[in-house]
């Protein structure tokens, strides 16, 4: 394998002069880039961190005198003083009970009297009272520093926030710049390759010239060189390879319809969870069905979790990961997803995860199925279930006095879940010995039910006694065949 890339690396000048110093500039470039952007990241990140410290302790060692007037006007002014302060999107002072004593933005603010309760506020309350990073992520830093009267007593907070926008905008265009040149070194070194190599020969340019065409999308172009050395071998590989490459692209062309088709027609959508870098692609008909534009999604798995009901993440997580662990062969789970109208809808969310050799999966492949209108039908139809309903009994008791008599069958039943775990069936009519029996609620497990449920489809089972040993109520009744539709 070694050999035969080192072939291929020598057996062109205008490669190896072309990748060579390509290479090198990009690879001395990235890490240059790659250092410069860091430090200047983290020096900008803990200059911003000192300033606002600096800011929060100012305003308390200012506020000190204002609070123990209890002069609210003054503790504005000095609030309001700070509006110009870059990026401060507020600044207020709180009470020892973290009472809003005074607030930066008086005129939009509404919260001046009252008692704040977030969770960053009440970290204040742990003991000792002390200047604190309430929140330092890329959108906002939040910073307290304690008001003392003489150096020991508590008698107020002062909170600020900055926006780290421009901080994060700074960063960026760093980013940006590092690239460019970075680019620019590359394009300079691949310029300087390519008047070197200009002119060695026309059939190195020929086949260039062929590899861009294909590059671009044209598979049926092919070379038409006819030599006798190195140059002639490497034209025939490359068409021989673009026959590979031509047959290749039309197999995948067809089973991708196969598969865009297939998927079509079940109106479901596609994910693809990448476990080491949290990444996740999810299919056009997957955004369509949650109302979600092509370009605003994050496309990480954490951040698409926000989406799930409350109620529901939980069971989805711990699903996810019985089959992750290898518990289960399939991954299948179903949840409420909130649609960016805001309305939940439910969805059946299958998959299977790949693993490495040590058997540890590293993806995720799996499909997303709204059934929002069947679990409004299950829905309605257990509502059903749980009340009585004269004509709703009357109904289905016909309908099993006519299933008995065509079958001449001694019981027959029709029933629903009874429970949201979908554990226990409740009969909403039974037949019994030519007349109606009382509601019967079962359990599911075990039983002939069970396995018409796991199939989805009508079983016809006999010989119950010896299948179902365990059942004595089939060997008390006589009973030896069942029929069972889910």
């Amino acid at each position: 394998m070694l050999n035969s890339i080192r072939r291929f690396y020598h057996r062109s000048i205008r490669r190896q002069l072309i990748l060579g110093i390509a290479l090198v500039h990009a690879v001395l470039m990235s890490i240059f880039v790659f250092d410069v952007v860091n430090e200047q990241k983290a020096l900008w990140q803990q200059q911003a961190l000192e300033s606002g410290q600096a800011l929060a302790f100012t305003l308390a060692v200012n506020s000190n005198s204002w609070v123990l007037a209890n002069d609210v006007e003054g503790l504005h002014e000095i609030l309001q003083a700070q509006t110009n302060y870059p990026s401060l999107r507020y600044a207020m002072v709180l009470s020892p009970e973290l009472k809003v004593l005074a607030h930066s933005d008086v005129k939009n603010c509404h919260c001046l009297g009252r008692y704040t309760n977030d969770a960053l506020s009440l970290t204040l309350l742990t003991p000792p009272p002390r200047s604190k990073t309430l929140l330092h992520n890329s959108d906002v830093l939040e910073l307290a520093s304690p008001i003392f009267f003489k150096d020991s007593q508590l008698i107020g907070w002062v909170r600020i926030s900055i926006s780290q926008h421009e901080l994060q905008h700074n960063i960026t265009q760093a980013i940006y710049k590092g690239l460019f040149y970075t680019l620019l070194a590359i394009l300079t070194g691949a310029i300087f390759a390519i008047l070197l190599a200009r002119g060695l020969t026309q059939g190195l340019q020929t086949l260039v010239d062929v590899a861009q065409q294909v590059r671009g999308g044209n598979l049926k172009i092919r070379t038409d060189m006819h030599r006798h050395d190195e140059l002639g071998i490497l034209a025939n590989d490359f068409n021989e390879m673009l026959e590979v490459i031509q047959s290749s692209e039309q197999q995948l062309y067809k089973r991708e319809e196969r598969l865009e088709l297939a998927l079509r027609g079940a109106n479901d959508g596609i994910w693809d969870w990448q476990l080491h870098n949290d990444s996740m692609y999810v299919s056009s008909r997957w955004k369509q069905m949650l109302g979600i534009e092509e370009n605003i999604f994050d496309c990480r798995f954490s951040s698409w979790q926000q989406h799930i009901h409350p109620s529901d993440l939980e069971n989805m997580l711990q699903d996810l990961q019985k089959h992750l662990r290898g518990d289960t062969a399939l991954y299948e789970n179903m949840h409420r997803t909130r649609h960016q109208s805001g309305r939940y809808l439910w969805f059946l969310m299958r998959g299977i995860a790949l693993r490495d050799k040590e058997g540890k999966a590293y993806r995720v492949v799996g499909t997303y199925s709204d059934i929002t209108e069947r679990k409004r039908m299950e829905e309605a139809f257990l509502a059903l279930a749980q009340n009585t309903f004269p004509e709703l009994t009357a109904l289905l008791q016909r309908c099993l006095t006519s299933l008995t008599a065509a079958y001449n069958a001694p019981y027959a039943w029709i029933a629903v879940f009874s429970n949201p775990q979908q554990t226990h069936l409740k009969t909403l009519a039974f037949w019994k010995q030519n007349h109606f029996a009382e509601t019967l609620i079962y359990p599911v497990q075990n039983t002939p039910c069970a396995q018409a449920l796991e199939l989805k489809n009508t079983q016809v089972i006999h010989q119950l006694s010896e299948r179902y040993p365990e059942l004595e109520i089939f060997k008390r009744l006589h009973i030896e065949s069942y029929i069972v539709t889910p």
